[in-house]
């Protein structure tokens, strides 16, 4: 497939939806803790805090950028390799976040989000160093097949 495609940017078609969704490489289904750095954005803006303006800004041009090259899932690697070293940055709206809530149960409920996402991600990384994961990334099909596999012991750990 990509033999006929000419390597080099889209910038007008980016994949901005596949960057971040996609089961094949998405940023979110791949490093699910970064959903809770959206809020934090929000948050920061509310706070008119000076790094909002400056996190945003640097977000979106790098997701326009990344999602803007013509292999917008960055071939065979775990997960997005494109938002790698931008972790650091999503850090702060992550930070902001956790400090705005105010009771225990929302700190908590923040907790757990993130303690079940780092495990998806660590599972995921799992079944890619054994190979259970195609180093092209997942697809529907792949992805059932993957949680029908372990039905029986997500049951017998729910008993």
């Amino acid at each position: 497939r990509l033999q006929n495609q000419a390597y080099g940017f889209t910038f007008f078609s980016p994949q901005i939806m596949a960057v971040r969704f996609s089961l094949k490489r998405g940023v979110f289904f791949w490093s699910p803790v970064l959903l809770a750095c959206l809020p934090g954005l929000y948050v920061m803006w509310k706070m008119r805090s000076p790094l909002c303006s400056g996190v945003s800004i640097l977000l979106a041009i790098h997701l326009w950028i990344v999602s803007s090259w013509f292999m917008w899932w960055y071939g065979g690697g775990f997960g997005h390799r494109g938002f790698v070293e931008f972790y650091a940055v999503m850090a702060i709206p992550w930070a902001t976040f956790a400090a705005s809530l105010k009771t225990k149960g929302s700190r908590a409920l923040l907790a757990i989000f993130t303690l079940c996402a780092v495990i998806w991600s660590l599972f995921l990384l799992k079944l890619y160093y054994t190979r259970e994961i195609s180093f092209d990334g997942l697809n529907r099909q792949a992805l059932f097949d993957i949680v029908w596999l372990r039905k029986n012991l997500v049951l017998r750990l729910l008993r």
